[in-house]
């Protein structure tokens, strides 16, 4: 079904994150989940005033 392979994607996304996040860690790298964070929300920004300057 749907609802299966979208928990099994959410639940390998999860496991990709985790080990990103140890890897990172293991380097003394920042949180990579920091770093999604705040490159999602630059990017969410960004298309946000794109779509102003369009309208």
């Amino acid at each position: 079904t749907v609802v299966a392979s979208l928990r099994d994607a959410s639940s390998s996304v999860e496991t990709y994150a985790h080990q990103l996040r140890t890897k990172i860690k293991r380097n003394g790298g920042p949180d990579v989940i920091d770093v999604v964070r705040s490159t999602g929300f630059r990017l969410a920004r960004e298309s946000h005033d794109s779509s102003l300057a369009v309208s």
